[in-house]
Order: C-alpha cells, then structure tokens, then sequence
C-alpha cells in the first residue's frame, strides 16, 4: 500500500494527477491520500499527522509525504528508512521529524536525480518522488535510492515531559472535530498517578480523565487516549480547540 500526505489537498487537480501517476505505475499498489487536516506548509501539522498514520499501518506501507517548506532544504529528495522498516519518501523540510522520533532511524538516503534537473514543488514530486515510491513499491532495494543523507532538516519543537505533578506539552493539531491532538504520551497519566475520573486544571481550565463525551457536561472539558496513544483533549458539543483558544504548536499544561 501506498500513502500519500499532502499540504496540497485544495489543489485536487495536481493531487489528482499524483495519485493517477502513482497508479500508473505501480497498478498493482492500493494507493490512500491525506490531504483534509493540513493547511499549506503546515510541516508541524503534517509531521504529527504521518507519524500517527504510520502508528498504525504494516511495515510494508510506502509514506510519500508532498508537502511544502521554504527551509534551506526544501527540495531535497529523500527516502528514509526507520529501524521497523517503514519506509518515508519526500523532502528534507523536516515533515520526518515525528517519525523519526517514534520510530528511529535505519538510513536516509537522498535520491538521484538526473542531470541538469531544476527541482521545483510540482517537477520534483512527479518526476523524482512518485517515480521512486511506486519503484520501492515494487521491490527495489532501498539502496538503489542514492547516496546517504547523513545531515537531515528537523523541525524544532518542545517535546512533551514531566515536570513534578505536571505535564508539559504541545498542540500536535486540531482535527475536525475541533477535538486537540497532542503530543504527549497518554502514558504520562499514569506517570503521575491519574486514573479514570480523576480531575486535573488543563492551561487553568477545569478538565477530566474521561472515555467518551457521554461522560460529560456539554462545554466541560475531556480527556482521553487519542490517536497513536497520545493525549486526546475534548469537549461534548463544542470545540475543545475553542474552548482552549489553541492551534497547532500552542501549550498544553496539565495540573493535578
């Protein structure tokens, strides 16, 4: 199977024509897209997205992230491999950083492209990433990508930790919903002795361990395992992102 994440969902026509490509050439692959969650160039959005997708999918799942940057590196070709054998296609802009810090590293290598190639968004991904997603796909063996990619781009962000009996963290994203992803491991409730029920302050606001909005009060704020076993925050009948006033990136804090 083939995944394709991408910053580019309300262009449906360039998608359209990636994943018609991808199915060219490599018929034989089930090909799924992202595109719903992830504003333009939103790398921090889109990184906490694949790697949860990731979570989830076999080992023998091809990521091809197309997203956007305007790093120093932003279309840089490469292919990464993780040490349980996940295999990552896309620009080193940082959209790997999720992964890698969940899965490890077994090797980046930057892909081969050919002479005299002006790499742009559109050129790069039809005629660099897709042919070599839908080759690994069929087999090829990952070092025919290219060289090693020793230094790669990644993105700077807080990740979540305990500090006491509280809990720092970030907004992974928001999702549809309006409930809050984020990126700190449900274990960590655990870590300092919450259960079920328990109440804690979430950034000065009053919230709960719950299981699921029947557990709550509409505007009352909820806490749950969400995607990838990660700390779900949500409220029943209102956005919690609202409720909070967060986005993508902003602080989480949790209080006993």
């Amino acid at each position: 199977m083939i995944v394709i994440l991408s910053d580019h969902g309300r262009d449906e026509l360039f998608m359209e024509i990636v994943r018609a490509k991808l199915m060219s050439l490599a018929p034989d692959q089930k090909v799924m897209k992202i595109f719903e969650t992830i504003d333009l160039g939103d790398l921090y959005t889109a990184s906490s997205v694949l790697e949860r997708f990731a979570f989830y999918m076999e080992k023998n799942t091809i990521f091809l992230a197309c997203v956007s940057s305007f790093n120093e590196s932003s279309y840089v070709p490469i292919a990464m491999i993780t040490k349980d054998g996940k295999i990552f296609v896309g620009f080193d802009n940082g959209v790997f950083t999720s992964a890698i810090e969940r899965f490890g590293i077994r090797q980046i290598r930057r892909i081969d492209m050919p002479s005299g190639f002006s790499p742009s968004f559109m050129h790069s991904t039809l005629d660099v990433l897709v042919p070599t997603t839908a080759k690994l796909a069929a087999g090829m063996d990952f070092k025919e990508v290219g060289d090693l990619y020793m230094t790669y781009y990644n993105l700077k962000h807080k990740r979540a930790r305990v500090d006491g009996n509280t809990i720092k963290g970030d907004v992974s994203f928001v999702n549809g919903l309006g409930c809050i992803e984020t990126n700190i491991p449900h274990e960590f409730l655990t870590r300092i002795g919450l259960e079920m029920g328990d109440r804690v302050k979430l950034n000065g606001k009053k919230a709960f361990i719950a299981f699921d909005e029947r557990d709550g009060q509409v505007g009352e704020l909820m806490i749950r395992e969400g995607i990838g076993e990660y700390i779900e925050v949500f409220s029943r009948g209102v956005r919690a992102a609202d409720l909070l006033k967060v986005r993508a990136k902003s602080e989480i804090r949790l209080e006993v």
